[in-house]
């Protein structure tokens, strides 16, 4: 994918082909991809810590509701107990306009991989539980292309009463 700006990628852990990989790394890069750079960002610790020092630091919000751009995240309460963070890609809603799921990338220093997880509000999926919070960092589109708006795709959840007869 690329390096951040910041040194974030302090934080990472090298794997036997160089690269190297950390949570909070990709996301720093995610944010100077998607925007202009942000000298805070710099500063920021380890993914306990993101919440607060974007907020102090950088003029982000905390949310209850992602939107596609924001940064996933977990505190040290979580799985792992360092935190962690990750992109919202995606969202995908019900017909009722509730969330259904979320669609996330990351790069995880214990694994050395960048993976996408679909994650469910309320449902621990896998390893990893549903984000704590999300943070929204201002004019971040989350995309790299002019990005977001629009409200994602409704969910197709098909029911007995739903199914076609022939």
């Amino acid at each position: 994918m690329g390096t951040d700006p910041y040194n974030v990628s302090r934080f990472s852990v090298r794997a036997s082909d160089g690269s190297l990989h950390s949570c909070t790394s990709y996301a720093a890069f995610r944010l100077f991809y998607s925007n202009t750079y942000n000298s805070a960002i710099s500063n920021f610790d380890s993914a306990q810590y993101w919440a607060q020092q974007a907020v102090a630091r950088a003029g982000a919000t905390i949310s209850n509701t992602p939107a596609v751009g924001d940064i996933a995240w977990w505190d040290a309460t979580a799985v792992p107990t360092v935190g962690h963070v990750a992109v919202v890609d995606a969202i995908t809603y019900t017909s009722s306009g509730a969330i259904y799921s979320i669609e996330t990338s990351d790069d995880n220093a214990g694994r050395l991989i960048t993976t996408t997880k679909t994650l469910y509000p309320g449902i621990k999926s896998g390893a990893i539980s549903y984000p704590v919070k999300f943070i929204r960092f201002p004019g971040y589109t989350g995309n790299g292309n002019g990005g977001g708006g629009g409200k994602p795709p409704i969910a197709q959840i098909v029911t007995p009463t739903d199914t076609a007869t022939n």
